[in-house]
């Protein structure tokens, strides 16, 4: 489990808009309903990279079929290769968009970072275990 802000757009729903904690499993990083990536500083908007929102998908099949601990340890690790490679086109042009469409958001953000290599980081994943297999 994780502690972390209820996404923006579902607390609106309800009135409030004072940030509400929430515990969420540590492999879920989405709010589904309205493509919200949930960071720890920031909340982004990733509706224009369906990607990040696909590769969420296969992380839940995975922590389902290998657990959450390994899931974030790969994680972890391919998130290191990837950013240890430099930023290959693929996550340039994902940084582009992802920044096009959230104001204010600036590269330097870890959250960001972490949302457009993520796909990266899970692809590598899923590749490193059908090798393994």
């Amino acid at each position: 489990m994780r502690a972390l802000h209820a996404c923006r757009r579902c607390v609106a729903r309800h009135g409030p808009t004072d940030h509400i904690p929430i515990h969420l499993p540590s492999h879920q990083r989405i709010c589904g309903r309205h493509r919200i990536w949930l960071g720890d500083a920031c909340q982004i908007d990733i509706s224009s990279a369906p990607e990040i929102l696909h590769a969420h998908h296969m992380a839940a099949r995975l922590a389902n079929r290998h657990g959450t601990r390994l899931l974030l340890q790969a994680e972890i690790n391919a998130r290191r290769r990837v950013l240890a490679a430099g930023h290959p086109d693929p996550v340039k042009r994902r940084i582009d968009k992802v920044i096009e469409s959230n104001h204010g958001l600036t590269f330097e953000q870890h959250d960001l970072i972490e949302a457009v290599t993520y796909p990266d980081a899970i692809s590598s994943i899923v590749d490193a275990l059908s090798r393994r297999n």
